[in-house]
């Protein structure tokens, strides 16, 4: 049962690993998509040089918050997911090692009932015979 869980574990973690590269890419292509439509979108736009110089700063300029925003909300995601996973890997390693010390325990106790069953058997043999 407990390779089960460990599988079952690496699973988890390798679909999480990919929902997150997942999330990246889709991050990185608004991003891009957002600079690359702004710039197109000022550029193309009926106005004068001067006006449409002041309108590629202030996008920059919103482009460049709106990306920062991202990357903080991505850092802390990855972070809470990452105290997460830290915590459930404790727990799994904690459940496997009291699982191991219930069964050494229950191992030994059951060695020594059988000890004493043929203790006892040896005896009622012994006395047998006498």
């Amino acid at each position: 049962m407990l390779i089960k869980e460990i599988i079952e574990n690496a699973k988890k973690e390798r679909e999480k690993k990919q929902k997150k590269e997942t999330a990246k890419k889709v991050g990185i292509g608004v991003t891009i998509g957002s600079v690359v439509g702004s710039l197109a979108g000022v550029l193309f736009a009926p106005k004068s040089g001067k006006e449409t110089r002041e309108d590629i700063s202030e996008k920059t300029k919103e482009t460049a918050e709106y990306v920062k925003e991202n990357i903080d909300n991505t850092v802390d995601t990855i972070k809470v997911k990452k105290e997460n996973l830290e915590k459930n890997v404790k727990e799994s390693i904690d459940k496997a090692r009291n699982k191991k010390e219930k069964v050494s325990e229950d191992l030994k106790e059951g060695t020594d009932n059988i000890k004493e069953d043929i203790d006892d058997t040896k005896e009622k043999v012994s006395k047998d015979l006498k």
